[in-house]
């Protein structure tokens, strides 16, 4: 299981984990994660800094054994989703707090498929099925 945790803003920094059930054991993956999901048991995740206009994000999956960066850039990320048929990422991005946020779509590979207006501060999306 992938445990997200938030540290206390001082000397214990923010992180993400993962726990094996059976054994109990931790392994950190040395990066905090704001927002994250699990797809085809691969742990995609987000880290935001900052807020606002001025925020940024990186976005990066985790297959069990490795970490690799995803070549997203949307800047204010809230949420992260990815459809377990087509490989599809969604990031819901923020409107900073005063207008509609937008979700976003990529293809595994990073290329942006499509962008739309989605309300007020979305922050998850759920493919259903077809």
């Amino acid at each position: 299981m992938a445990v997200n945790y938030s540290g206390n803003y001082g000397d214990a920094p923010a992180g993400c984990a993962i726990v094996d059930a059976a054994t109990l054991t931790v392994t950190q993956l040395g990066r905090s994660a704001t927002g994250m999901t699990v797809c085809g048991g691969n742990l995609y995740a987000f880290s935001r800094s900052g807020y606002g206009a001025s925020s940024t994000s990186t976005y990066w999956c985790y297959n069990g054994q490795t970490i690799t960066e995803l070549p997203i850039t949307v800047g204010n990320a809230y949420g992260i989703s990815v459809d377990g048929v087509t490989g599809n990422i969604y990031v819901c991005s923020d409107g900073n707090y005063n207008a509609a946020g937008d979700v976003f779509c990529f293809k595994p590979d990073g290329t942006r498929l499509w962008k739309c207006e989605a309300g007020m501060l979305p922050r998850k999306v759920l493919p259903l099925a077809q």
